[in-house]
């Protein structure tokens, strides 16, 4: 499991931003979570330095990588990563995040 949880401000109102990701080792393959989510990623990250016109060549960053563009690829491995966007509700100082 990764879940990145992320608090701040957005057009002057507070927001809380979930990005989820569950997944269980794979018994048909016997590939195991860690397995599948950091090998699938860097693979794919591989093929579109590789193949595709998306992305330079050389030294590139995994933030360089488009977001919707790796979530699509990862789906392909039946992987998901969920986003969750929430209003906080009540306005929050600052300094409290």
């Amino acid at each position: 499991m990764v879940r990145v949880d992320v608090a701040g401000w957005s057009n002057g109102k507070p927001n809380r931003v979930v990005y989820q990701l569950i997944d269980p080792r794979d018994m048909k393959s016997g590939f195991t979570a860690m397995q599948r989510t950091v090998g699938f990623t860097m693979s794919i990250g591989a093929r579109l330095i590789l193949e595709g016109p998306t992305l330079r060549h050389g030294l590139v960053s995994p933030v360089e990588i488009p977001p919707a563009l790796l979530q699509s690829k990862l789906a392909q491995y039946n992987i998901e990563i969920i986003r969750k966007k929430m209003s906080l509700g009540k306005a929050i100082g600052r300094t409290e995040l």
